[in-house]
Formats: C-alpha cells, sequence, structure tokens
C-alpha cells in the first residue's frame, strides 16, 4: 500500500486546496521543473511554494490559483530567441478626450429659470 492509497482516500484529505496541490505538483513533475524554479515562474517565495504543495488550509486559495495560473500558462522554462520581437503598441498609455457640457463655461445665468444657459 502506497501513500497515495493510505492518505488519498480518506475524505478530509480531499479538500479542494489538496486538489489544487496535486495539480501543482502534476504540472511541475511534467513539465520537469524543480521546486526553485517553478516557483521563481509563479513569482513567489520558496518557501511559500513548498506550503502550497503540502496543500496547507490556512494559505489562501488565490495563491494556489495564481500558481496555477503562471505555471500553465510557461510552455518552457527557456525561451528561444529565434522568432523576432515586435514592438507593442504604446495605446494603453494614450488618453482619450471625452467632449463633456460644461454649463459653467458661458456664464450666461437665467435667473428666472434658475439655470445656466
Amino acid at each position: 500500500m502506497n501513500i497515495n492509497e493510505m492518505f488519498m482516500d480518506h475524505p478530509q484529505f480531499q479538500t479542494p486546496k489538496m486538489k489544487l496541490s496535486e495539480k501543482i505538483i502534476k504540472i511541475e513533475t511534467e513539465k520537469g521543473y524543480t521546486q526553485e524554479e517553478a516557483a521563481k515562474l509563479a513569482k513567489i517565495k520558496l518557501e511559500l511554494f513548498v506550503q502550497l504543495e503540502l496543500g496547507r488550509e490556512d494559505i489562501h486559495i488565490m495563491h494556489y490559483m495564481n500558481t496555477l495560473a503562471r505555471l500553465e500558462e510557461k510552455n518552457n522554462l527557456y525561451v528561444m530567441s529565434s522568432s523576432p520581437v515586435v514592438k507593442q503598441n504604446s495605446s494603453r498609455n494614450k488618453k482619450i478626450k471625452v467632449a463633456t457640457k460644461n454649463p459653467f463655461l458661458n456664464n450666461k445665468f437665467n435667473r428666472t429659470a434658475g439655470t445656466f444657459l
């Protein structure tokens, strides 16, 4: 009887965080990462990554989800530089001018109606 059969068949070990930690370990072994490399790709400390692999319940579930997302999105550990680098459009930095009608610009106040013209 191996350790997986001994512990993982019990319902107390089938918490959502344990299932996510199993997915983290599966991705790590499939892609051949060491713990240090996987922690660096997930942009977290090694100590936190080890705790995630253990399935600790006191760690917030968003750490598990972010780690999984970052490990799944990385196809290769080492990026090949043979493809040309495409310069990204800086359209995010451009501000869009919105035309608004400001009633206080003309300073014409209609006293009978109580509004600006």
